[in-house]
């Protein structure tokens, strides 16, 4: 018993494997099929009924040469079965081979050159029929390709069946065989040679002495004048039978054109004069040039094709592919729409497989066209020098592709970093300056509040002291009298809501104050003997206390340059702009600044903001304030502007005289900058509104 359990599930287990390999094979079967089924379906059977009696010899080579060949050598493709079916007294197969490589169409080429026309009939109908039978056992998944090269004639032995037929009924015939022929929509291409006269007249001519020898040898025995005139009779019978077959081949029944109108085919005559694009014409086959050395190109390039349209009719080209080794090399889809006889170029741009070495290539290519349309070639060569681009071969690994995003994304970081420190840098900079100014500048503020409170202080007791019979009473204003003397000696003060908290306002109206008039007779203040009183508290400078010395001190600091205070009156900005009489104003923007309210510039030579640099000029010399309204000239130095007394208001417009050392007298001229474009555009408004903008003229 153990021993049949253990062969059962041994069984068991063998037979689960066989399943599953069964069901892993299945779709690699299925896949396989289907390959083979779509290259079947791309390849086409192509089939040459070729007439080889002897009414075509003439031009049998030429046909071979011309024809036939160049079917073999530029339309077929590899995959294609290639068909040649010969007929004259009857038909037959000739070859029946599928294209797989060079060698194949070579052996193809070689069996037909090997054909002759020896046939002495014609037999059209049958070989129409024979065509039909034929192409109809082929298997009807592939493409057919019917070509038929014939002169024409129909002139079959007496065992056919159309022996004798006359033309109507014979025209029948030939109808029907072709409806039989179009049924299934397959082109047809018709080639028609030349009918060769000569050749009939013989090959008709040979026939009579035949016909005659056969009437002679039918005589009786014992009638020899009788045979004799029956031979003379049949003899002239068949020369006058010659000479009509010789007339009538010189002009035969012309069949192919109702022939081609009944399957639909363009019937193209042979012509020894373009007998080179005659299977480009007949087939309605673009005429295709590849083009010459490339030079040195990268994996992916475009190269042009140049095409010529040999048909009679338009032509519309859909490049598909273009296939090399097997592999598809188009990136993407041409187009081209050519007229009759027309050429045009057509351009392909193709990616090679990176698995090409780099250095001269002489590759291969072969053309596929849409709706199955075949080329005159459809094979070529590229010959290039494949020299890949660096960079582009960084760029074909996937991991170099992330590894440049991550090192890109890291730059940018940096870079993003580097800026946010740049911003940071001023401040951090200018951090400590900041807060030294803010320390200084509420100590000068302590100070001259100090120094105020000192000046009230001083004055109040030198009024005191000034006025006989006063006492503190009066000092504090403890009485009516008092309160009214105090009132007629003290001027009026500017209510408190209305003071200005500035130190340096409150330092002016302490100074305001009337000082003591001091008598010969009058005794000084003690402690002050011998010392000059101040004029801003009526104290002499000996007695007065430093605080009340560190507020003159910031009173007079407080003062600017040339006597002029920066303010604001609004907020606001403007581009001015310097012009200089002589000097050439086309620099740029160098002359040209923007002030914001209670900013300035300077004026000068050198480093100047607004540059004058016609003549040697001291650098700074004079500072254009705006304090949002107008703008304001200071000359810092005066010396350089005689015909100022001092702060020029409202300067735009104004002409300011400037003078340099050597006497060189120059015209300043200050106005509001307008962009050339907005300058253009309100001329070109002006008409709308009058007098709009006057102000920014200069």
């Amino acid at each position: 018993m153990p021993n049949t359990e253990q062969k059962g599930a041994a069984a068991r287990r063998a037979a689960v494997i066989a399943l599953s390999l069964v069901l892993l094979l299945l779709p690699a079967a299925a896949w396989g099929a289907g390959s083979a089924l779509a290259a079947e379906g791309e390849s086409a059977d192509v089939v040459v009924l070729l007439d080889v009696s002897q009414s075509v010899f003439p031009y049998f080579q030429e046909i071979t040469d011309y024809v036939v060949g160049p079917v073999v050598k530029n339309f077929l493709r590899l995959g294609d079965t290639f068909h040649l079916l010969s007929f004259g007294d009857s038909a037959q197969v000739e070859i029946a081979q599928r294209i797989a490589g060079e060698r194949d169409v070579k052996s193809v080429l070689g069996r037909l050159y090997l054909l002759y026309p020896l046939a002495k009939s014609t037999d059209l109908v049958s070989a129409l029929g024979y065509l039909d039978q034929y192409v109809a056992d082929l298997p009807t998944s592939r493409r057919k390709v019917i070509v038929v090269v014939t002169d024409g004639v129909h002139n079959p032995s007496e065992k056919s069946a159309s022996y004798g037929l006359a033309p109507e009924a014979l025209r029948e015939e030939l109808d029907k065989a072709a409806s039989k022929l179009r049924r299934d929509g397959w082109p047809i291409y018709i080639i028609k040679v030349p009918f060769s006269a000569d050749r009939a007249a013989a090959e008709t001519g040979a026939k009579a002495p035949v016909a005659g020898a056969v009437g002679a040898a039918g005589a009786k025995p014992g009638a020899a004048s009788t045979g004799t005139a029956g031979a003379a009779g049949t003899a002239g019978a068949a020369g006058a039978a010659g000479t009509a077959g010789a007339a009538g081949a010189s002009a035969p029944p012309d069949y192919l054109t109702g022939l081609g109108d009944a399957l639909g085919a363009k019937v193209t005559t042979y012509d020894s004069e373009g007998k080179a694009d005659l299977v480009g014409k007949s087939l309605a086959l673009p005429e295709i040039e590849f083009p010459g050395p490339l030079g040195k190109r990268d994996y992916a390039f475009s190269f042009p094709l140049k095409v010529r349209n040999l048909s009679d009719g338009d032509m519309g080209l859909e490049l598909e592919r273009v296939v090399s080794d097997g592999a598809d090399l188009l990136e993407e889809k041409s187009f081209l729409s050519l007229g009759p006889g027309k050429s045009g170029s057509m351009s392909v741009s193709v990616r090679l497989p990176e698995t090409l070495e780099p250095g001269p290539l002489s590759l291969p290519v072969e053309l596929y066209f849409a709706d199955g349309l075949r080329s005159s070639p459809s094979k070529g060569k590229l010959d290039l020098i494949l020299a890949p681009n660096p960079f582009r071969a960084f760029f074909r690994s996937g991991a170099r592709v992330l590894l440049f995003a991550v090192l890109l994304l890291v730059g940018l970081g940096g870079v993003a970093f580097v800026i946010a420190l740049a911003r940071r840098a001023p401040r951090r900079a200018a951090a400590p300056v900041v807060a030294a100014v803010r320390e200084s500048a509420e100590r000068e503020a302590a100070a001259g509040r100090e120094a105020l409170a000192a000046a009230k202080q001083a004055q109040t007791a030198a009024f005191a002291a000034a006025t006989p019979g006063r006492g503190p009473a009066m000092q504090q204003g403890s009485g009516p009298t008092a309160t009214a003397a105090g009132a007629q000696a003290l001027p009026a003060r500017e209510p408190v809501s209305e003071r200005k908290p500035s130190v340096a306002a409150e330092l002016r109206a302490a100074q305001a104050f009337p000082a003591p008039a001091y008598g010969a007779s009058s005794a000084p203040v003690a402690g002050t003997k011998g010392a000059a009183a101040s004029p801003a508290t009526g104290l002499s400078s000996a007695t007065a206390t430093p605080a009340a010395k560190r507020g003159e001190a910031a009173a007079a600091a407080a003062q600017p340059a040339a006597g002029y205070r920066a303010k604001i009156a609004r907020p606001g900005s403007a581009s001015i702009e310097l012009r200089v009489e002589d000097q050439n104003p086309h620099i740029g923007q160098r002359n040209v600044h923007l002030l914001h309210a209670g900013s300035s510039k300077t004026i000068g030579g050198g480093k100047s903001d607004f540059l004058v640099f016609l003549v040697p000029l001291p650098q700074h010399a004079a500072e254009l304030h705006f304090d949002g309204e107008t703008c304001v000239f200071v000359p810092l130095k005066p010396e350089f502007f005689p015909e100022l007394d001092g702060p020029l208001s409202d300067c735009l417009g104004k002409e300011i005289v400037m003078v340099s050392k050597r006497g060189f007298r120059l015209k300043l001229r200050f106005h509001r900058y307008e962009k050339p474009a907005d300058r253009i555009n309100r001329l070109l408004h002006c008409i709308e509104t009058p007098g709009l903008f006057a102000e920014l003229d200069p």
